[in-house]
């Protein structure tokens, strides 16, 4: 059970405000300034439509491709009247060279130079720059293809305005987009530092680096493909390398990782993965430097073969591993990461798709984007659970290997619960420890208890559970605590010896509290076992024979060894009447009857600890009841008992409410009340 009434204290509450100040200032800063503004539309001039060729045929450039005018093509516009010193004609190109005219003079070309992806650098950011004097001009644009080999090519995306605003609004539009992107980098360069932080890597129950490598190469590949990470740089051709190859080493590393968090970890995925992204990146780059195939004709079937490749290898991976787990009866070991692909698989194949069938242009990756994270927001979050665990792991062996010194420091099993009560007391920071034991009588009673300096022993009325409802009863009185408690019934075999109850623990100290506490009560289990084992080997040292009860050699040492006279408890001496006339006129075995009688009555009424027979006709007992009037209930009970087992006694009783400084005084005082007993019972 764990109550978290813990009072609230000005941490907290400094806390919260602390809190509420940052989101107020966050929500400004996103809601109320011009984080979402669209200022920078009011400088930008769509410049798009109204192209016109040679034959007077109008153009939208934002759907003009070059395979429809075989490969090359110029059109003709006019600028706007209100042009601005700083104003640029910004556009974007993808397989394009492309040339500016103005008044018959080329203002502005771009012809990219030959690179490892070949001729073509994918989509690029142009911006010409033009001034006030060049409103209303006639601007020639022409476009013509890389390659004699390749037709394919477009122009889009043309305003007239400051490029600043440009970028602004392709970044706008690209935000989501861009910030999965940096999201997916950013978890890769986490993941690495996590595996390169860790001292014992052989510890670490998945291959981490894999997963942080592969994240790396998947966010490069989709970030080079983003024309607004280029014109944010400047750089092309670097950006159109990431985005032409690391696609196509992203197969081993996935693989590895997901082979990791398998049971059975089969190299032989890994192998085949190593070999099929070997290929796959030799094949691409062998055939743009011996073929003469550029990549911008050669990349989608590689890519998606790469895509594909890895779904294959890890779908047939973990199916593998779950029928390995179904053959030997056993359970699949990380069915979240399993979840995690699942996410992955299904946004990558509906990013295929939309690529396919171009049902969304000049957006590749948005899909797929979404999965990654996904994928990697499901496996970090599996993985800091596996890190809490194992450090809680860590936490809660270290906590039962001392308390396993504590306890086996000493060969008294209840000086070894004692030992152990204050020890996981301290360890978890607790106000109080106490165990509550089935002491009969249909009643729990507390046996062992520890507090914490400063407190005060537990108030009598907390001191017995009976045994109607104990399990509710125990946990009324455990909600009258503050702070974070716990509580686990002790057990040995299928009997409930008690409960052990802890108070006020810092739960900080040990993250398994409940797992700790369910081990520390079957090492009390086992102690208190151990000691009613010890006890009854000595049962038949400190019994009488004849009655049952006690003898006086139990007697002497509880007197001096265990008794505490500074709390309150009633004394009882209890003599059986005419005995010795009785042994002398009946047979043996009816006055042996007569005591087994007599002590069974004391002990129904005290406890079967707390009668003693001190002589052959003589008992003594101790009632430890809260207050006077339950001490005489229990002797009331006792008489009530003995008449009806027709036991003839005298008894003299006395309750001490403080205790006593002197047991002899009370022993005197009993005895005169025994003799008065006596007196009036017999007629004197």
């Amino acid at each position: 059970m764990k109550d978290n009434r813990k009072p609230l204290t000005n941490t907290f509450y400094y806390n919260m405000i602390f809190a509420a100040l940052v989101l107020v200032v966050f929500f400004y800063a996103l809601f109320f300034t011009d984080a979402f503004g669209r200022d920078f539309f009011e400088n930008l001039v769509p410049f798009s439509d109204n192209w016109r060729d040679s034959a007077g045929n109008v153009y939208d450039l934002n759907t003009a491709k070059l395979k429809s005018h075989a490969g090359d093509v110029t059109l003709t516009s006019t600028l706007p009247d209100n042009l601005k010193d700083g104003d640029s004609l910004c556009f974007m190109s993808k397989y394009t060279n492309v040339k500016v005219y103005m008044d018959g003079d080329v203002i502005y070309t771009y012809e990219p130079k030959e690179n490892l992806t070949g001729l073509g650098e994918g989509t690029v950011f142009h911006d010409v720059g033009l001034c006030e004097h060049d409103s209303g001009k006639s601007v020639i644009l022409e476009m013509y293809r890389v390659s004699i080999k390749s037709r394919i090519g477009e122009v889009y995306n043309i305003y007239v305005g400051p490029s600043s605003d440009y970028i602004h609004m392709m970044v706008s539009q690209n935000a989501i987009p861009l910030f999965l992107t940096l999201l997916i980098i950013f978890f890769g360069f986490i993941i690495i530092l996590i595996w390169l932080g860790i001292s014992d890597k052989k510890g670490i129950p998945l291959d981490i680096l894999d997963l942080g490598v592969g994240s790396g190469l998947f966010g490069l590949w989709v970030l080079g493909g983003m024309p607004v990470i280029q014109a944010l740089t400047g750089v092309n051709v670097m950006w159109r390398v990431f985005n032409r190859l690391f696609v196509m080493m992203v197969p081993y590393p996935f693989v590895r990782f997901l082979n990791s968090s398998t049971r059975q970890k089969r190299k032989t995925y890994e192998y085949v993965a190593f070999f099929a992204t070997l290929i796959i990146t030799v094949s691409i780059m062998g055939l743009r430097f011996y073929a003469d195939a550029d990549m911008m004709n050669s990349f989608v079937p590689f890519e998606i073969l790469a895509v594909i490749t890895t779904i294959v290898l890890v779908t047939a991976l973990l199916i593998d591993d779950f029928m390995y787990c179904k053959r030997r009866n056993l359970p699949v070991k990380n069915k979240i990461i399993t979840f995690a692909f699942f996410e992955m698989a299904v946004c990558s194949i509906i990013e295929l798709v939309v690529y396919l069938f171009d049902l969304w242009s000049h957006h590749f990756g948005f899909f797929i984007r979404i999965g990654m994270v996904l994928f990697l927001a499901t496996v970090m979050a599996q993985f800091v659970n596996w890190w809490m665990r194992d450090q809680a792991a860590v936490d809660r062996d270290r906590f039962i290997n001392h308390s396993l010194q504590v306890a086996v420091s000493t060969k008294n099993p209840s000086d070894s619960i004692r030992m152990l009560l204050e020890y996981i007391a301290k360890e978890l920071g607790a106000g109080r420890a106490f165990i509550y034991e089935d002491k009969g009588k249909e009643r729990f009673k507390i046996t062992y208890e520890w507090f914490k300096e400063g407190l005060d022993p537990l108030p009598r009325e907390n001191l017995v559970i009976s045994y109607n409802n104990s399990e509710e009863q125990f946990l009324e009185k455990m909600s009258c605590y503050e702070g974070n408690n716990e509580y686990k019934c002790i057990k040995l075999g299928n009997n409930n010896l008690g409960f052990l109850g802890v108070t006020d623990i810092e739960m900080e100290r040990v993250k398994s509290v409940d797992e700790v506490m369910d081990i520390m009560a079957y090492f009390f289990g086992q102690f208190i076992g151990q000691r009613k084992e010890q006890e009854r080997k000595l049962y038949y040292s400190y019994h009488d024979p004849v009655s049952g009860a006690m003898n006086r050699s139990a007697m002497r040492e509880f007197a001096e060894n265990q008794m505490d006279y500074s709390q309150p408890f009633g004394y009882v001496v209890c003599e059986v009447a005419g005995l010795r006339e009785i042994n002398d006129n009946i047979r043996q075995e009816n006055t042996e009857a007569i005591l087994r009688n007599t002590a069974r009555c004391l002990m129904d009424a005290f406890g079967d600890e707390n009668v003693y027979a001190v002589s052959g006709e003589e008992f003594v007992c101790f009632g430890f009841e809260n207050d006077e009037y339950s001490f005489l209930n229990d002797l009331e009970r006792a008489k009530k008992y003995l008449n009806e087992k027709e036991c003839r006694t005298y008894i003299g009783a006395c309750y001490c409410a403080n205790g006593t400084t002197d047991i002899m005084n009370v022993i005197r005082y009993t005895r005169q009340l025994l003799v008065k007993d006596r007196e009036s019972k017999n007629g004197h």
